[in-house]
């Protein structure tokens, strides 16, 4: 067979993922952008790794349960065994189920005005129309109280509820955009 030479394509060592120059202010400046969920972002990692310790320690003990206890039939200390394995597994569902839990649905979107009917539009995907049609409903509250206006200006922190598609918290306003749109970090639950 004849070889042949590849020409072009591919990765190549000066393409792809390149380290920053100033790794400690890049950091800095990425914790920056996170914010006030800093800690939020530190207790999802604790929970990620014990869950994935959890998990791959449960595949580890196998080996030593076949060969120790149920080969032997050693059926007390199976039983301990299964005790102690169930423990890992349920360890590692609750961590799993926390982190999940704790990294909810947060949403960077940008509307045109803080009117309730463009931030349900941005929380659910929705028009502007279609949000309106909601609050005219009777189907909105904005900080558990009903609201029938779509036009309502809201704040940081107004607490939105949809009957029948859930709740989305206005965590975060942040500054206007280059076209004069006003950026709003949304937190669903």
């Amino acid at each position: 067979m004849a070889e042949t030479k590849r020409t072009g394509g591919g990765h190549g060592r000066n393409h792809g993922y390149q380290r920053p120059k100033d790794m400690k202010g890049t950091f800095k400046k990425l914790m920056g952008y996170v914010g006030k969920y800093k800690g939020s972002l530190v207790l999802v990692a604790i929970c990620l790794l014990i869950s994935s310790a959890a998990s791959v320690a449960t595949s580890y003990l196998l080996k030593p349960l076949l060969n120790d206890y149920i080969i032997p039939g050693d059926f007390p200390g199976l039983f301990k065994m299964l005790l102690v394995m169930g423990g890992m597994y349920l360890l590692s569902s609750l961590c799993s189920f926390a982190y999940a839990r704790i990294m909810v649905h947060v949403a960077q979107h940008t509307v045109a005005a803080l009117r309730l009917d463009a931030v349900l539009g941005a929380a659910w995907d929705l028009s502007r129309g279609k949000a309106a049609e909601l609050v005219a409903s009777g189907r909105v509250q904005v900080d558990y109280l009903p609201e029938l206006r779509p036009d309502r200006h809201l704040h940081e922190g107004a607490v939105l509820s949809v009957r029948g598609l859930g709740r989305a918290k206005i965590a975060e306003i942040g500054g206007k955009t280059k076209k004069d749109r006003v950026g709003v970090m949304l937190l669903r639950f």
